[in-house]
């Protein structure tokens, strides 16, 4: 059945590669915007085994951005909407899930080959890059806001040095107002995280922290990457 599953993967992943993919456990965590589509694109490419965090549920103000969400799904906890989903597309798929990533959980990420953050914290981010460093998991720092978002892989703790500098801090900071964010800019987050995960397993080139990749939808030049050291 996974062959079959997976057959238009076949031009533009290896055999191996997609063995990699089936193979590979990977978190994340946060199933909102960015999250539930990280969780869609690594579903769709062949990821069967998945840590998920996320102790909240889903509310009105959620449909408009993230896509687990639905009426039916109104009021019910994000982890096991987001659970029934990844089996709707995969009976195969395995999930283990938790409340919110906490200090007590941290070592449920023992056994990932890499995490998603895909939290809208600053305080979040560095809690995970800490827990991340300590167990040598490499991270996908992933967020976005308004109509725009800030991808990058982090292997040790790029993430705090980058909070400790003034004018990054600013700038970052504004990334984790969750006030108003579009569709497209979660979903182009949520894309970008999976590619990142994807090229980090494969071995594949991907952006590196400091170096981060952003985005806006609403300018004539949509990505750029910047170093922000």
């Amino acid at each position: 059945m996974y062959q079959e599953l997976f057959f238009r993967n076949q031009d533009a992943l290896s055999k191996e590669e997609q063995g990699k993919l089936q193979n590979a456990s990977i978190a994340i965590i946060g199933l909102g915007g960015t999250g539930g589509f990280a969780l869609e694109n690594l579903l769709r490419v062949g990821v069967e085994d998945f840590i998920l965090f996320d102790g909240d549920r889903f509310e009105l103000s959620n449909m408009n951005r993230q896509t687990l969400c639905s009426i039916p799904a109104l009021d019910q906890p994000k982890a096991e909407v987001a659970e029934r989903r990844a089996t709707e597309i995969n009976p195969s798929a395995k999930v283990e899930r938790h409340a919110h990533f906490t200090a007590e959980n941290m070592e449920e990420l023992e056994r990932a080959r890499i995490v998603l953050d895909c939290t809208d914290r600053a305080a979040t981010h560095v809690a995970i890059n800490e827990a991340c460093n300590a167990q040598r998991i490499p991270q996908v720092f992933a967020t976005c806001n308004y109509s725009r978002g800030i991808v990058s892989v982090l292997e040790n703790d790029e993430l705090r040095k980058m909070l400790q500098l003034p004018q990054e801090k600013e700038k970052l900071g504004s990334y984790h107002q969750c006030t108003s964010i579009l569709a497209p800019a979660a979903t182009i987050a949520g894309g970008l995280a999976t590619a990142q995960a994807m090229a980090y397993l494969l071995g594949k080139p991907y952006v590196h922290a400091p170096d981060v990749l952003m985005f806006d939808l609403f300018r004539e030049k949509m990505f750029w990457t910047e170093r922000l050291e």
